[in-house]
């Protein structure tokens, strides 16, 4: 592209289009795409979308005319895309396949044109162990669906988050890219609990425990020493009451955090393009208020530690997001996630010129 002067080979390269206004980077984004990564995706790879398509209530969350447009960049070759997320830990509207998929109905990603896959199955508990050696990990439970793809294109919204700061790029591999084992050990040392005045006995839980850890008298127990840490309880209790013990600090969850997503990209290509663009409070697994006047635009990179570091310093989180959670350091899951070959925390940001002026 003629507006883009060329980077040093030693660092890692960010390319970044300022925000104008909403939809406006789109031509210039497809055109930075096109000029740059049209030969990453060969004709019938299976490319794993990867996404939050955000949680009931939302609407802040990745725009699906924003993703039918980056796609449209591969539209003469042909890329198996497929969305794909994973279900959650916890109860909601995203807790298994089916509900997940009716929401991503509604929040109209089937407008996107290409199949949209729940990568860890039905219950969340279809996933593949990996490799890692990590300080925390040996193995990683990854979802199936992101194991067996040939490539990924990896789509984040740029947001606060209540246990890391920020939740971005490394966040959106790791735990958006984990069985429900997974999330579990990240975010929890201890079993599941039973939340004895909702439990019914009805028994489910102990029928769906692999490793026979539940028995039922009056409610169901939990033997913790068995307890695999499979969270197939928490998913299958008609009643919600089979719930997460939250107790993992903030440090340590951001580092298991990176280490899952080592995991997650081992072994493929992967493009990455962060949003900055309606940053919330919260993550987009609840509805929360935007912060006004933190739209920075979108970012570009093969290298997710690279991103989130420009990310963290174009939105100014030191000044401007620091204050909602001030016992939270963010940047360790950034710094972890570089000492165990995420990829680097020394970047060359390269603006991209007006987006007024791209010319489409």
């Amino acid at each position: 592209m003629s507006n883009i002067q060329e980077a040093s080979p030693r660092k890692s390269v960010v390319y970044y289009i300022p925000y104008v206004e909403e939809g406006c980077f789109i031509p210039l984004l497809k055109r930075l795409l096109r000029e740059n990564w049209y030969t990453l995706y060969g004709a019938d790879d299976f490319v794993a979308v990867k996404l939050h398509f955000g949680e009931k209530g939302v609407t802040t969350h990745i725009k699906p005319y924003w993703v039918k447009e980056i796609l449209s960049v591969w539209a003469d070759k042909r890329v198996k895309f497929f969305l794909t997320d994973t279900v959650t830990l916890y109860h909601g509207a995203r807790m298994d396949a089916v509900m997940y998929l009716n929401l991503i109905r509604e929040h109209g990603f089937d407008t996107v044109g290409v199949p949209i896959i729940i990568a860890d199955g039905l219950r969340g508990n279809e996933g593949v162990d990996i490799e890692i050696n990590g300080q925390f990990y040996r193995y990683v439970n990854i979802a199936t669906g992101i194991v067996k793809s040939d490539a990924m294109l990896v789509l984040t919204h740029f947001t606060g988050h209540e246990l890391t700061g920020f939740g971005a790029t490394i966040k959106n591999l790791g735990m958006g890219c984990s069985t429900r084992r997974g999330k579990l050990s990240m975010h929890s040392t201890l079993a599941p609990r039973v939340v004895l005045d909702r439990c019914k006995a009805c028994g489910t839980c102990a029928r769906w425990c692999s490793v026979g850890a539940i028995t039922v008298t009056e409610h169901a127990i939990i033997d913790e020493q068995k307890c695999s840490g499979c969270a197939a309880c928490i998913a299958v209790c008609p009643e919600g009451a089979v719930r997460t013990n939250w107790n993992e600090s903030s440090a340590n969850a951001q580092r298991k955090i990176a280490e899952y997503a080592l995991g997650a990209v081992k072994g493929k290509p992967v493009l990455y393009v962060t949003f900055l663009l309606n940053i919330t409070e919260l993550c987009d697994c609840f509805p929360s208020d935007k912060i006004e006047g933190l739209d920075r635009g979108v970012l570009v990179s093969e290298d997710p530690v690279a991103l989130d570091m420009v990310s963290y310093e174009l939105v100014d989180y030191e000044t401007t997001m620091r204050k909602l959670r001030p016992e939270i350091d963010p940047l360790i899951q950034v710094r972890h996630a570089a000492k165990i070959g995420v990829g680097s925390m020394d970047y060359e940001l390269i603006t991209l010129g007006d987006v007024r002026k791209s010319g489409y």
